[in-house]
């Protein structure tokens, strides 16, 4: 029979063993652990694997340049390509003019396609006056949210017009001078992203910084009608914000292609000629419209995961939260 060691206390003495013991992981690498943690489950903001925009309810417009069926590289964007909108609303007309025809580019924006104008006379547009009322409430009586994911490759000319729902003149009396404009994002002052209402002087909210050739960003407009507040974030952060936003009246609007939500230049009918205003020279991947100001949960979500999908950095320190 084994004899059993003692201690002076009586205790059996503690044997040893051959085993080594585990080595314990220093606070740094702690650290580096629930910092890597906290990324994957909230700065990511895409929340599950399989995170889609449409899980945020009210996504009334979804163009997706990946989404686009039927060109190649390089080709022109015309009636024969669908160019799909996943939202509730909304299809796009397409100019049988060539030279009013944007082009498909395979990889634009970290490898993904985009449809590309050229700052000349390309643009696209919705087929309905009244889509374009139905996603802005026709008198824009009601919050809602646009993103943009866009690529311009010139930003020394400050009167862009990326998208949006606008007249770019002034036609007497159907509609009053001060309400020519409605609603659009570009850029303006200085090479800066740029929101606009119903007076380019008075309504108007200017990015913080200005961008840079072939940058891509995330462009966000949120508006909150109750207070009349529009909010401008760029690449997830909040860049300007004006209290006391006014838009145009969308139902005034309702003259031919005035009223259609636009993408790149404006073509205005004249006497014998259409004339192009507001150009814009760049990529768009993505617009994302929303019927309400998203969450700034939701609005962290959707931006990390557009930075995700388009390698644009949407972090900025332990700020990674898209907050008002």
């Amino acid at each position: 029979m084994l004899s059993e060691k003692f201690t002076k206390n009586k205790k059996p003495a503690r044997q040893k063993s051959n085993r080594r013991p585990e080595p314990t992981a220093s606070r740094g690498v702690l650290r580096k652990r629930k910092a890597a943690l906290k990324v994957s489950t909230i700065d990511v903001g895409g929340g599950p694997a399989g995170f889609d925009p449409l899980d945020i309810s009210g996504c009334y417009f979804w163009f997706r340049a990946d989404q686009i069926s039927g060109p190649s590289n390089g080709d022109n964007i015309t009636s024969s390509h669908t160019v799909s909108n996943e939202g509730n609303t909304g299809s796009f007309a397409h100019s049988s003019t060539s030279s009013e025809q944007p082009t498909y580019t395979a990889s634009a924006i970290n490898s993904k396609p985009a449809i590309t104008f050229d700052g000349t006379s390309e643009y696209l547009r919705t087929s309905s006056d009244y889509e374009a009322g139905g996603l802005f409430d026709e008198d824009f009586g009601s919050d809602f949210t646009v993103m943009i994911v866009c690529r311009p490759h010139d930003v020394s000319d400050n009167g862009q017009r990326i998208f949006g729902l606008y007249s770019s003149t002034n036609i007497g009396s159907l509609i009053a001078s001060n309400e020519r404009n409605v609603f659009w994002m570009g850029i303006k002052n200085s090479s800066k992203f740029s929101i606009c209402g119903k007076s380019t002087n008075g309504d108007l909210v200017t990015a913080a910084n200005a961008i840079s050739d072939n940058e891509a960003h995330i462009f966000t407009a949120v508006y909150d009608q109750s207070e009349t507040e529009m909010f401008l974030f760029q690449d997830g952060h909040k860049s300007a914000s004006d209290s006391s936003f006014e838009l145009g009246n969308a139902t005034g609007l309702a003259l031919g292609d005035l009223a259609k939500l636009h993408m790149g230049s404006v073509p205005v009918a004249g006497r014998g000629s259409t004339t192009y205003k507001d150009k814009y020279d760049g990529d768009i991947a993505e617009i994302l419209i929303y019927d309400s100001k998203l969450s700034e949960k939701n609005l962290t979500r959707l931006h990390h995961y557009l930075g995700n999908k388009y390698a644009i950095s949407t972090r900025s320190g332990r700020k990674t939260r898209s907050r008002y």
